[in-house]
């Protein structure tokens, strides 16, 4: 986005954001003028979204998403011409990869955990469909049916990736003993 000044941020985090999925309850945004302008918290305000802001300088606050960055990041260095000027060009086609691809922490895609399906991806990747006919009942049902099971695969996964990293820790991290009088 070439603007960046609190209008175009309001503007744009409404138009596709809000009107697409829905008003968030909680919103976390970097320290940037354009998020802490008054006219974006008051838009938060008025759709009744929790604002919290990351700590300046520490990047861990939002550590998932700069883990998104550098992602997206590695995909488009392969695609963008070397002065970077096709760099918005080729943006939808990584971000559509990286939703695409299971996470390790969830094993699902991030496009199946939010639209509860997976994409439909072009060319002799695509999976074979079966041609189900819906009515809206039907498929408001097996939606929730999914989400549900989602939601409990989920938890189990994360569960046992919590394990898997404690485990990790426990095992390989060593704490440091410091006496009164050691240089530190």
């Amino acid at each position: 986005m070439l603007q960046q000044d609190a209008e175009t941020i309001a503007r744009v985090y409404v138009e596709e954001i809000v009107l697409k999925f829905g008003i968030a309850q909680v919103i976390l945004t970097d320290q940037g003028s354009n998020f802490l302008s008054e006219l974006f918290t008051n838009v938060c305000m008025l759709l009744k979204i929790k604002k919290l802001k990351t700590t300046a300088y520490h990047a861990q606050t939002n550590g998932a998403l700069e883990r998104t960055h550098r992602v997206l990041v590695e995909y488009l260095r392969c695609y963008i011409l070397e002065d970077q000027s096709d760099r918005d060009k080729w943006l939808p086609y990584a971000t559509f990869v990286f939703n695409s691809t299971p996470q390790t922490g969830t094993g699902f895609t991030p496009h199946e955990l939010l639209f509860g399906r997976e994409p439909n991806i072009p060319g002799i990747l695509q999976k074979e469909t079966t041609e189900i006919q819906y009515r809206y009942d039907n498929y408001v049902k097996e939606l929730q049916y999914t989400y549900d099971n989602y939601v409990k695969e989920l938890q189990y996964t994360y569960d046992n990736y919590v394990k898997e990293l404690q485990y990790t820790y426990d095992n390989y991290v060593k704490e440091l003993q410091y006496a009164y009088g050691n240089y530190v």
